[in-house]
């Protein structure tokens, strides 16, 4: 008589145990689909954010179903051999957060790290008999060497702006209290605001306000996401300080103290003979690289309108509606941009999470503003 032999291992792991990694499956099945959700796609396979932003929570996925169905199987090799994968993966991210975003890095890594030992304890009392250490090391080191490296595609890539190479224009007299709440007003429709430079212009019903200095409304320190890292670093409030005011031919000129970034000068002129014509000009000067999420390097607000559309130098002939938009669901924003080879683009996103090019002129530009 042969005997035929099995290959599956009796194995009783106790109700709590269970109740633990059903848990931490779903758990990780769910930031898997969300992180996939979420994050920004359309990248090429050769970009790293293609790998964290649709490979890394693929693979996740792929871990957690053979998981399940290793332990519908009674695959108890199999299933620690999976099950290992999720303390590892965490335990390569408190390595990666740390290194690469040594400032704004050790909360998310410290969480990341409860997580890791919570899953490691939770393995090592469960299947660390189950398994040869020999065979569950490679394993490990080559799953926290992935983990590792996915918080380096989050880092934010080199600054791309390119210096004016002009010199601020400086005022003589320093700006008094009084000189920060007083507007400044040009004509009948024309004011601004000396605390921020805000400009306002008014046309019957309508009014416009423009912000033209480069403002930095979130930043961060190190090049993580912003709204992680400290709040003294994170919030600039206020972002622009008025230090010096005065006149100049048709106009008024502002400098202002940017705290942590530099120094900015805007000059508005307006001459009476011409209504319709102001021209304001503002440049910031940064005194060193700034990692920030949410900027404006000028800021339009039209009021009073019934339906709006804009036009752009490349493409004058295009009226482009404006519409309203939402975020992180519903209404798909619109914005435009320069490529890499000076050809302007008017875009619509396929969703309010994600912007790809749905239309785009054609015409080729060299813009240059300040």
């Amino acid at each position: 008589m042969k005997l035929q032999t099995m290959n599956r291992t009796t194995h009783h792991t106790p109700l709590l145990s269970r109740l633990f990694w059903t848990a931490a499956l779903t758990a990780h099945t769910f930031a898997a689909i969300v992180w996939w959700w979420l994050m920004p796609g359309g990248f090429p396979i050769d970009h790293p954010r293609f790998w964290a932003n649709r490979a890394a929570p693929a693979a996740m996925l792929l871990v957690t179903l053979a998981a399940v169905i290793a332990r519908a199987r009674s695959r108890v090799r199999t299933l620690a051999s999976l099950l290992i994968v999720l303390p590892a993966v965490w335990l390569g991210l408190v390595i990666g957060l740390v290194l690469t975003f040594p400032v704004s890095g050790w909360i998310p890594g410290g969480v990341a790290l409860g997580v890791c030992a919570a899953l490691l304890v939770g393995w090592l009392r469960s299947y660390h008999r189950s398994i040869p250490a020999p065979l569950v090391l490679p394993i490990a080191i080559t799953v926290a060497a992935v983990g590792a490296f996915l918080p380096l595609t989050q880092r934010a890539g080199p600054p791309s702006t390119r210096p004016l190479g002009v010199e601020l224009l400086r005022g003589e007299n320093s700006a008094r209290d009084a000189d920060e709440v007083r507007s400044v007003r040009l004509r009948t429709d024309l004011m601004v605001q000396p605390a921020d430079g805000l400009v306002t212009v008014r046309m019957d019903r309508v009014s416009m306000t423009v912000q033209p200095l480069l403002t930095f409304i979130s930043r961060s320190p190190d090049g993580f996401w912003s709204n992680l890292s400290p709040r003294k670093s994170h919030w600039l409030d206020p972002p622009h300080e008025l230090s010096s005011r005065w006149w100049i031919k048709d106009g008024v000129a502002f400098n202002y103290l940017d705290p942590a970034t530099g120094e900015s000068s805007l000059t508005v002129t307006a001459p009476d003979t011409d209504a319709l014509v102001a021209t304001i000009e503002a440049v910031t000067r940064v005194d060193e690289i700034v990692y920030t999420h949410l900027n404006t390097f000028a800021e339009l607000g039209i009021y009073g309108h019934r339906a709006l559309a804009l036009s752009f130098l490349p493409c004058p002939d295009v009226r482009v509606e404006v519409t309203p938009s939402d975020y992180p669901v519903g209404r798909p924003a619109r914005c435009t941009y320069l490529d890499e080879h000076g050809a302007f683009h008017v875009v619509e996103a396929r969703a309010a999470r994600r912007v790809r090019s749905s239309r785009s002129q054609p015409e080729r530009s060299r813009v240059a503003s300040r």
